[in-house]
């Protein structure tokens, strides 16, 4: 595992530049990253981030609408996701938390 510092940030603007994204997608991802991730955990490790900190963010939450935090979990899971690939960690807990809709997030296969 890579021990260097990785930061939310620094993961999603490598994130929005992966090919498949459509200018659509990344503008909504962008949008809802600047207003509901960024200020909270732009600059946090991605190391630091384990189940109970994206609880906590998700129970913060609860005031946001439906789609918002749709949104906001498909991005962090993205965000996740390429640094599970890039070796930065070894696992992402983000499908175990509860959101203010009431649901955990299944992994669909």
């Amino acid at each position: 595992m890579d021990n260097s510092v990785h930061t939310v940030d620094e993961l999603f603007q490598q994130m929005i530049k992966l090919p498949g994204y459509s200018p659509n997608t990344i503008r909504t991802y962008s949008d809802t990253y600047r207003k509901h991730i960024l200020p909270v955990l732009g600059s946090v490790d991605i190391k630091d981030l384990h189940y109970p900190e994206l609880q906590g963010f998700f129970t913060d939450m609860s005031g946001v609408g439906k789609s918002a935090v749709i949104t906001t979990r498909t991005v962090l899971k993205g965000i996740g996701n390429l640094a599970i690939k890039s070796g930065y960690i070894t696992s992402w807990p983000i499908d175990l938390v509860q959101t203010s809709l009431g649901m955990r997030w299944k992994t669909r296969i």
